[in-house]
């Protein structure tokens, strides 16, 4: 099962990118023998775009220890933050069409422009910024208890705080200006 869920994080909606990864671990392995997890990871190779893949697919899927241990990968080969937001925002994107989650998805993609407008500024920590939504994303909180920050409250940007207060309040209408 945990082959199959890496190839499924790497490929992600790539089913040429799964062909061909399935395709070479046919070419290595005999007839009737099991692949693991570990096999997987040898055979499919070490790309960026595979750890891209995986990490994404562990995020969407609320896995954020493994999601962190991809990121930490990911941070070590010089992967660049902005990319991984882009691709982040990508995906979360075409979560947005579903019902069931289309306000997470949209608070998720309101938090990556905070993130990508921080990092663009020069924050002096973008990996950070990234480690923070990657376990705010998978938030297992609830209101009064926050996993990240330990004071009594989670801060504003909370995802699960924002659908909480958004759902008992109801639609709000936002004006924009130009300041």
């Amino acid at each position: 099962p945990g082959a199959v869920q890496l190839l499924l994080d790497v490929s992600g909606d790539e089913t040429t990118l799964l062909l061909g990864e399935l395709e070479k671990l046919a070419t290595a392995v005999d007839p009737g023998d099991s692949i693991a997890e570990e096999d997987v990871r040898r055979l499919a190779g070490q790309s960026r775009e595979f750890e891209l893949n995986e990490y994404i697919g562990r995020v969407m899927r609320g896995d954020s220890a493994g999601a962190l241990a991809v990121l930490e990968r990911l941070r070590n080969w010089g992967e660049e933050p902005v990319k991984i937001v882009a691709w982040l925002a990508g995906a979360f994107l075409r979560r947005v069409p579903d019902p069931n989650d289309m306000k997470r998805a949209r608070l998720c993609l309101l938090q990556l422009y905070e993130i990508n407008r921080d990092i663009i500024s020069g924050h002096p920590e973008p990996f950070a910024l990234l480690e923070t939504f990657t376990v705010c994303a998978a938030c297992p909180g609830t209101e009064r208890y926050c996993p990240v920050y330990a004071d009594a409250r989670p801060p504003e940007f909370c995802i699960r705080r924002k659908v909480r207060r958004d759902r008992s309040r109801g639609p709000e209408k936002r004006v924009l200006s130009a300041d």
